[in-house]
C-alpha cells in the first residue's frame, strides 16, 4: 500500500487535477486502496466498478425476467 500512496502522492504533485485508476488488484486490495485514498486524490477502481456492474446487470436481467413471466 506504500508504493501506492508514494504513487498517488508523486502523481498529484505532478499533475494536481489527475485522475487515477486503480486496477488488477484482488477485490478486498482494491476496496481498501479505494477507501483509503477517495478523500485524498480523484481516482477509482476498475475492479469494483467492474463487480459493480455485473451486480446491476444482473438485477436488470432479473427485473426483466420477473416482468416478462407475469
Amino acid at each position: 500500500m506504500a508504493v501506492v500512496e508514494e504513487f498517488c502522492l508523486a502523481a498529484k504533485e505532478k499533475w494536481p487535477d489527475c485522475l487515477i485508476q486503480f486496477e488488477d488488484f484482488q477485490t478486498d486490495k482494491a476496496f481498501a486502496i479505494l477507501d483509503k485514498f477517495r478523500n485524498k486524490f480523484l481516482c477509482f477502481n476498475g475492479e469494483v466498478l467492474k463487480h459493480t456492474a455485473l451486480d446491476f446487470k444482473r438485477l436488470l436481467l432479473y427485473i426483466m425476467l420477473d416482468c416478462s413471466s407475469t
